[in-house]
């Protein structure tokens, strides 16, 4: 018992809560701030100027992941976009294996290959409309809990 009653009186002081300090929090997150708000300046004075600012290494390798991604989802819906544009398949699939040999005219490439993916992407929701107006017109009479064999009753 005099084990526990010590325990909870050294608890109830406060001697083993640990101290922060946050001051040293705080000034890091006023630098993070100040050197976020330094970058958003200087892209501002580059646009102003006529500059183009330089694209960063994040953009490029999220524009690839979203570019892989519609890739796959397209080839998984029975639809090559190789096979209706004029894109060498060997040359885009290196440049999503190895994004930093991509030249600036490798990206045009890219860009071009995303707009077509696009397209298709588009043709893809109207045959899926399509095939939501045909399911609704051929299921008005249709019957819950009735094998689709059996005769309607109407």
């Amino acid at each position: 018992l005099d084990y526990d009653a010590k325990l909870r009186s050294t608890y109830m002081r406060g001697l083993n809560m640990a101290k922060t300090n946050y001051t040293r929090v705080e000034e890091a997150l006023a630098e993070g701030l100040r050197k976020m708000e330094m970058n958003r300046l200087l892209i501002i004075a580059d646009t102003v100027s006529g500059k183009q600012p330089p694209s960063s290494h994040q953009e490029h390798t999220q524009f690839l992941k979203m570019l892989h991604h519609d890739l796959r989802n397209l080839q998984k819906a029975g639809k090559d976009p190789f096979e209706k544009g004029n894109f060498d398949k060997d040359e885009i699939l290196k440049y999503l294996k190895d994004p930093t040999s991509i030249s600036e005219e490798g990206w045009k490439k890219i860009e071009d290959f995303k707009k077509h993916i696009t397209i298709l992407k588009g043709e893809k929701k109207e045959d899926d409309e399509k095939l939501i107006e045909e399911q609704r017109k051929s299921q008005k009479t249709k019957r819950f809990n009735i094998k689709d064999k059996w005769i309607p009753l109407t």
